[in-house]
């Protein structure tokens, strides 16, 4: 049956009938958090994001996080895929995460988490004269925070490794003085 639809007044007319309606439209709102690996709950500042739609791979949503949740209102049923295309300094790229909008629900959140670049430190300690390794020398490695990491010991060949993933950084007299981006290190 076709029915002639006086919108402006909500007006449904059948063979002299009237019937009145009210349409209501409940928007799906998708909710986005970029969070720190480390504590999952420190937002990520500086991650490039794009929200792809996976019918067709275009790309509906891209925006950098800046520390808050991101809200999209108004997003379509369908599949997609939640995507870091680039991370910022400091942290790996996180995998991509499918999400799935659904008729029956209208209010999704989804955390993505970025891992520290993390990594080993050795010190080797020798001997100022001979050049020799020096070996049961104690070295205590600090935060930025001046809060102890660890301690190592050198071994015989005058080696000592820390055990803990430490941020890449820079490091000096024992203490964290500033982290870097991994590529900065790559160019010492």
């Amino acid at each position: 049956t076709e029915y002639e639809v006086d919108v402006e007044n909500g007006v449904v007319t059948d063979n002299g009938y009237h019937y009145y309606f009210e349409i209501s439209n409940t928007p799906y709102t998708l909710v986005i958090d970029k969070l720190d690996a480390s504590d999952r709950t420190s937002h990520v500042i500086g991650a490039q994001m794009a929200l792809i739609r996976v019918s067709d791979g275009a790309v509906v949503y891209t925006w950098e996080t800046d520390g808050t949740s991101k809200r999209i209102v108004a997003i379509p049923v369908g599949k997609y895929q939640l995507v870091e295309t680039k991370a910022p300094e400091g942290y790996v790229v996180a995998e991509p995460i499918d999400v799935e909008i659904k008729e029956d629900v209208t209010d999704y959140n989804v955390s993505m988490y970025d891992e520290r670049i993390t990594g080993k430190l050795v010190v080797t300690k020798y001997e100022k004269e001979t050049n020799n390794p020096i070996k049961g020398i104690e070295f205590s490695l600090y935060d930025e925070n001046n809060v102890l990491i660890e301690t190592a010991i050198t071994e015989e060949n005058g080696v000592a490794t820390f055990s803990a993933n430490l941020p890449i950084a820079i490091y000096e007299n024992g203490k964290m003085v500033r982290k870097i981006h991994l590529a900065f290190l790559l160019k010492l």
